[in-house]
């Protein structure tokens, strides 16, 4: 039975009837069903990794997605931008499994024939899906109903790319990473801290990020490659494309962490044992 549901598009703006919005595309393996874990708070922090992936996550079945989108642009970007995100998909999972590639490893790969702003454009309407107003509020509605339209503010906003070998999806909202310090007036926040959204679903992840007055690029170096240069492609131009950038895993859902399994779980430990002595 098809849900009913009716509230404003993420892409447009305006006030429709929803529908359901794979991230990614469901021709992008998609299609099944599993739990998704949501930000953990404090208290997690002092349970051991199997003790937090066994919590009760929200269940999803015929794919990760939610109701974001009209039928109109939920349409016009599966037929425009899903294709080529499929494709890529395919490509990386291939490169994937015939590589025995480790976290931190180097991925480095050539795609023929391949068309960048479609593939981009995909990519920012996930982040769309997942963050309510950033479309209208960033300029970026036109930017996906015209599929030629290839003006993008990369002075404003940068989108990184990595590749994932966990099998965890990742969609963290708009959030801060880092430390936000506030001037003698307690005013302007400054320094050690990034605005970020995070999408990861096997086998890629991606991080959009809104550039502030005091990001410098050695910043967002760890976030994987800087991919926005995709948006001055023109729709309908193929390309070698060339990725190089790191192979990532995760186990927990906070914003830009990449960590080992045994370091993830090894922080548990420390958490736990700071805990217990403050408790003597």
């Amino acid at each position: 039975m098809t849900k009913k549901i009716t509230g404003k598009c993420r892409i447009c703006g305006e006030t429709k009837k929803l529908t359901k919005e794979h991230v990614p595309p469901k021709s992008a393996f998609n299609k099944g069903k599993g739990s998704y874990h949501p930000l953990f708070d404090e208290s997690n922090m002092c349970m051991s990794l199997e003790e937090v992936q066994k919590t009760k996550g929200q269940f999803y079945q015929g794919g990760f997605g939610a109701y974001t989108l009209c039928a109109k642009c939920n349409n016009f970007t599966g037929a425009k931008y899903a294709p080529e995100y499929q494709r890529m998909a395919i490509g990386g999972i291939v490169t994937l499994l015939k590589n025995n590639f480790k976290s931190n490893d180097i991925f480095h790969v050539k795609i023929k024939k391949c068309y960048p702003l479609r593939f981009f454009k995909q990519i920012i309407s996930m982040f769309c899906s997942i963050n309510d107003g950033i479309a209208t509020t960033n300029n970026l509605t036109g930017f996906l109903l015209n599929e030629k339209c290839n003006y993008f503010d990369e002075n404003r906003i940068g989108i990184f790319m990595y590749v994932l070998k966990s099998q965890i999806a990742r969609a963290l909202p708009i959030m801060i990473k880092g430390t936000a310090t506030l001037d003698s007036n307690f005013t302007n926040p400054f320094e050690n801290f990034i605005v970020l959204s995070e999408f990861g679903h096997y086998p890629f992840g991606f991080v959009l990020v809104f550039k502030e007055k005091h990001n410098k690029p050695e910043d967002f170096l760890e976030l994987g490659a800087d991919i926005t240069w995709f948006a001055k492609c023109n729709y309908d131009t193929t390309c070698e494309l060339e990725i190089i950038t790191k192979v990532r895993e995760y186990h927990l859902q906070y914003p830009a962490d990449y960590r080992s399994k045994t370091a993830v779980e090894e922080s548990a430990r420390r958490n736990k044992k700071g805990g217990d002595n403050d408790e003597k």
